[in-house]
């Protein structure tokens, strides 16, 4: 009896023995799962899932030096005075940060993620929308504090 169980976890753990790296391994082990919920942002996304490409922007955003060249890279063109006016002082202090990212949102052409953002030992929670603008790609339109 007790020889099935132990036959079944030779077999789950059969991939593991062939793989070149352990990343490579737990990759091709037969399970799958959700992310862990975060109190601040709710469900995680995942970095190895491919998700909506503001993820991936949003985490190179934050974590890039603050500057004039920040907003010319990452936010929209309408968006830049306004964003600059309020956040200024927020963004300097805290940019680079570290990311808690939360899963994106999409509503028409845009996309809300929420975010936790740690730097300098300061932490925000933030909400970030992200639209589409031609050629540019995807770029910040509103940051709303929570």
């Amino acid at each position: 009896m007790r020889k099935v169980p132990i036959f079944i976890l030779c077999l789950l753990c059969l991939p593991l023995l062939g793989a070149a790296t352990l990343t490579q391994s737990l990759e091709e082990l037969p399970w799958e799962g959700k992310m862990p919920i975060h109190k601040s942002v709710g469900l995680l996304s995942d970095p190895a899932k491919g998700t909506h490409p503001t993820v991936a922007k949003s985490q190179q955003a934050f974590s890039s030096p603050y500057g004039p060249l920040w907003f010319d890279h990452y936010v929209a063109t309408e968006s830049r005075t306004i964003l600059n006016r309020i956040y200024d002082p927020l963004l300097s202090s805290i940019l680079p940060a570290k990311i808690v990212m939360g899963e994106p949102q999409s509503s028409g052409s845009q996309v809300a993620i929420p975010l936790l953002l740690e730097g300098r030992g300061e932490s925000v929670r933030a909400t970030v929308v992200w639209v589409e603008e031609g050629k540019r790609g995807w770029v910040i339109t509103s940051i709303s504090l929570l």
